[in-house]
């Protein structure tokens, strides 16, 4: 066992647009899902790079004037982009390893049946476990570090809005408590996700916001911005 048979199976060529079998017996052929692949992409890469969130309006007001923007935009993209296909490469060759194994766990469709039931479980077959334990480790980073960009994208902005960002006493007095009031009302919401019908609640809300929310916004914001 091994990284070896973690890869091992028909995963890469489902990566690139082969057909595959679903849970249902069904043959699913990409070529005929052009339009759900794209709004799908779009909905990612809004959401991995941060767009439609305000981080980077929050980021950019601490930058100087004459900041070399689009370099650094096209810095972020590009490196997006890298650990995209990275992480394609690692889920398809994870379900392409338990399909060939026979595990039902290769037939989740959300991402979070993927990251939480169909990869722990390509771990444990292929004898990973310490090695899902240790990604495990850095989502938990990521996860500490998304909610750092979109607590200080609310605040810069609201503290923008209200001509509050300076560096002052006061000012800063009402950025710590400007903070403070948005982290208890993300404990507050986020805490519904916590009780037995979180995890219902949770696929619900990413389907919506995915679908229905980023690109529509993301797509509007970058119309905004390139205007």
């Amino acid at each position: 066992m091994g990284l070896n048979n973690l890869v091992d199976g028909d995963g890469a060529a489902f990566y690139w647009g082969a057909d595959f079998t679903l849970a249902d017996g069904t043959i699913y052929d990409p070529s005929t899902q052009l339009r759900s692949l794209l709004k799908d992409a779009y909905a990612q890469v809004f959401f991995s790079t941060g767009v439609c969130v305000g981080i980077y309006q929050a980021y950019a007001s601490y930058n100087p004037i004459k900041q070399p923007v689009i370099s650094i935009a096209l810095g972020i993209a590009f490196t997006d982009l890298l650990f995209a296909i990275i992480a394609g490469f690692t889920v398809w060759g994870a379900i392409g390893f338990l399909m060939k194994t026979g595990a039902p766990e290769a037939y989740q469709t959300t991402s979070v049946g993927l990251a939480f039931i169909a990869m722990p479980t390509a771990s444990a077959q292929a004898g990973m476990g310490k090695m899902y334990s240790f990604f495990c480790f850095t989502l938990w980073l990521a996860g500490l570090d998304s909610a750092f960009c979109y607590v200080e994208s609310m605040v810069t902005n609201m503290l923008d809005l209200m001509n509050e960002n300076r560096m002052d006493g006061k000012s800063l007095a009402r950025r710590a408590l400007c903070a403070a009031v948005v982290c208890m009302f993300g404990i507050a919401i986020t805490g519904a996700f916590t009780t037995n019908f979180g995890w219902i609640l949770f696929d619900m809300v990413e389907h919506y916001i995915a679908n229905f929310l980023i690109v529509p916004v993301g797509l509007l914001q970058c119309i905004c911005v390139a205007w």
